[in-house]
């Protein structure tokens, strides 16, 4: 069902509730402020969920409960400032998560908790001044973390322990000035990565970012 680019701006309580057997919902390019409690109810079979450029400025704990077939979930360029920690209880299947170009300054500790089988996750574009140390821990399956576009100034040590499969990390247009040593000791298949535009101070603290340059 594509519902994309019209001048939707509001959604009804329990609009889609007769579609038991949908796999996409394209819902992208509207005037959405906000989403009724049982938007989604009854769409157990649900993959693909677009919801992107909207202008969603908050989202209810549990408005994609039910959705545990969810596969792709965007909510880029819509005007989220916070997430509620329980926000992805409910879709533990999700592969692709993005929630690039909205208004984030920060992400509550276990957001990520419940998705072992995420891949690409897509945060680019915020406010973000500082991540949790823990936040990434149990994406087992990440390949891909785009971080680019925020106001990191610094990072955990232990950011990335947790994704032994990451090949891509976009860390370009941040404030980062150097790099913790170890940062990236645990992601043995990172293969691109993106440091571009950031106020590096050369001196003895970037060590670490040359010698692991120079092994990989």
């Amino acid at each position: 069902l594509k519902l994309s680019d019209n001048l939707l701006a509001e959604v009804p309580p329990g609009a889609f509730g007769a579609l038991r057997q949908l796999a996409e919902l394209h819902l992208d390019g509207n005037r959405l402020e906000e989403l009724p409690a049982g938007a989604f109810s009854g769409l157990g079979a649900l993959q693909r969920l677009q919801l992107q450029h909207n202008a969603l400025g908050s989202l209810a704990p549990d408005i994609f409960a039910g959705l545990s077939n969810l596969t792709f979930l965007s909510l880029e360029g819509n005007r989220l400032a916070t997430l509620p920690v329980a926000l992805l209880a409910g879709t533990p299947h999700l592969f692709h998560l993005s929630l690039a170009r909205n208004q984030l300054e920060a992400l509550p500790p276990g957001l990520f908790a419940n998705l072992s089988a995420l891949q690409t996750l897509a945060l680019s574009h915020n406010a973000m001044v500082n991540l949790p140390s823990e936040v990434f821990q149990g994406l087992m399956e990440l390949t891909a973390l785009q971080l680019s576009y925020n106001n990191l100034s610094s990072l955990p040590a232990s950011l990335l322990t947790g994704l032994p499969l990451l090949t891509a990390l976009e860390l370009d247009h941040n404030r980062l000035v150097r790099l913790p040593p170890g940062l990236f000791d645990a992601n043995e298949e990172l293969a691109r990565l993106g440091l571009a535009d950031n106020p590096w101070i050369c001196d003895c603290r970037l060590s670490y970012l040359l010698s692991w340059l120079q092994r990989f």
